[in-house]
């Protein structure tokens, strides 16, 4: 999986997950777009507790959950959220 870090119009940092092709042909549409973006290579991981996926940020150590599964199962991509982001689906605190 790759994570891909950008910065929206807004100036809000926004983080994908992708897997092969997909990664690149969203960081290069994302170039086009003259976003700034990063792609860093991540294993994901299993929780045992939520069975969520999640995955760690390599430039901070912090944890990320996957937004959807699904999404990254069909799309190919899919957001990652830190534990105190709001990411729509709620998330334990203590996994």
């Amino acid at each position: 999986m790759w994570l891909l870090k950008t910065k929206d119009m807004k100036g809000r940092e926004r983080k994908i997950l992708a897997n092969g092709y997909n990664a690149k042909v969203l960081a290069e549409g994302l170039v086009a777009m003259g976003l700034p973006v990063s792609a860093v290579r991540v294993e994901t991981y299993r929780d045992a507790e939520t069975s969520r996926l999640w995955c760690l940020d390599p430039h901070n150590g912090r944890r990320m959950w996957v937004g959807s599964e699904e999404d990254l199962l069909f799309k190919g991509y899919t957001e990652v959220f830190y534990d105190d982001e709001a990411s729509g689906v709620e998330i334990s605190s203590d996994a």
